[in-house]
């Protein structure tokens, strides 16, 4: 699949990507194509730099490249903090909005949940 009716250069560049680093099967590329993760992306969202272990804000509307350029991305986004409770940009405490249904998956998984 070649992913050229993907508008933005960057999605369909994480297409092709994660089809050749054999993270995404060739059968599951159609629904990449047709399912855009920034249209489930938050205005106001972190993008989490894995090298520097920080999550940085990055709003839609006052940086729409650099936005795009996260949703295209195959880092991982914080999109919200302290289960919905904090607001405006610098990192809230706990990145894990579902962090006491992961305690409970981890817990009965036999997985320390301390993480």
């Amino acid at each position: 699949m070649t992913f050229e009716g993907i508008a933005r250069p960057g999605r369909a560049a994480l297409g092709r990507v994660l089809l050749e680093a054999g993270v995404m099967a060739e059968d599951w590329a159609p629904t990449f194509a047709a399912v855009d993760r920034a249209a489930f992306l938050p205005e106001l969202m972190w993008p989490f730099d894995t090298r520097t272990q920080q999550a940085v804000a990055v709003d839609k509307a006052e940086e729409p490249d650099a936005w795009y350029a996260a949703a295209d991305s195959d880092a991982p986004i914080v999109t919200q903090w302290d289960d919905g409770e904090h607001t405006g940009g610098p990192p809230g405490d706990a990145r894990d909005a579902s962090r006491p249904l992961a305690n409970s998956w981890a817990a009965v998984s036999g997985i320390d949940p301390s993480w």
